[in-house]
C-alpha cells in the first residue's frame, strides 16, 4: 500500500517543475499519466482528458486511483485539485475516489500569482494551456484552494501552500522536499 502526498496547483503554477525534481526517494505519479494509461489506448493525449464526458473522466480516474495505492513506497501523487474546461470546473477527484488512497499523508498546493502563471503558461511550449487572464486564473486558484480546504478537514491531513515564486524554483524545491519528509515520517 502506498503512502501518499498529493501535490497540487492551477496549471503553470509550477507543480510539475517541482515534483520532476524531489528525491529519488519518492516515486512520482501524475493522474493525467496513469488516467492515460488506464484509457487503454482510447484516448492519443493527456490534455483531451478533461474534454471527455464527465462519467468517462470518472471511470478513469477511479481505475488510475486503484493502481496508484497498490504502489508500493512513498508516492508523490501530481494532479489538478480543479481542472477547467470551459465555463465549468471539474473536481481532480472526489472525496469518495480519494478514499481509494488508504494512507493519505498530506496536500501541497503550488502556488504562484495570476501574473505568474500567465507567464509561465506562455513560454511553456510542451503543453497546449489555456492563455485565461489573471482575473480566470485567480478565480482557478480560489476554487482550488476551496477544494483542498475541504478535502483536509474530511480526511484530518495537513495542507501546505508553497510559493513558487518567479526565479526561486531551487528555493520552492527544498522546501516541497522539506514538507515531504515531514509528511512521510508521520
Amino acid at each position: 500500500m502506498a503512502n501518499v502526498v498529493i501535490v497540487v496547483g492551477t496549471p503553470g503554477a509550477g507543480k510539475t517543475s517541482i515534483v520532476s525534481a524531489l528525491s529519488k526517494d519518492y516515486k512520482v505519479v501524475n493522474i493525467g499519466t496513469e488516467m492515460l494509461k488506464a484509457t487503454e489506448g482510447k484516448v492519443a493525449d493527456r490534455d483531451k482528458l478533461r474534454t471527455l464526458p464527465f462519467e468517462d473522466i470518472r471511470y478513469y480516474r477511479a481505475k488510475a486511483l486503484v493502481n496508484i495505492d497498490h504502489m508500493p513506497g512513498n508516492i508523490i501523487f501530481d494532479t489538478h485539485i480543479a481542472v477547467k474546461s470551459g465555463n465549468r470546473f471539474v473536481p481532480g477527484f472526489s472525496a469518495e475516489e480519494i478514499k481509494e488512497l488508504k494512507n493519505l499523508k498530506s496536500i501541497i498546493y503550488i502556488d504562484a500569482t495570476p501574473e505568474e502563471i500567465r507567464m509561465r503558461r506562455e513560454r511553456d511550449q510542451s503543453r497546449r494551456r489555456d492563455m485565461d487572464t489573471p482575473e480566470e486564473i485567480a478565480e482557478q486558484r480560489d476554487i482550488s484552494i476551496n477544494f483542498i480546504s475541504t478535502y483536509a478537514a474530511y480526511f484530518g491531513i495537513p495542507i501546505y501552500i508553497l510559493k513558487n515564486k518567479e526565479n526561486k524554483l531551487d528555493e520552492s524545491i527544498s522546501e516541497a522536499e522539506r514538507i515531504c519528509k515531514e509528511s512521510f515520517s508521520d
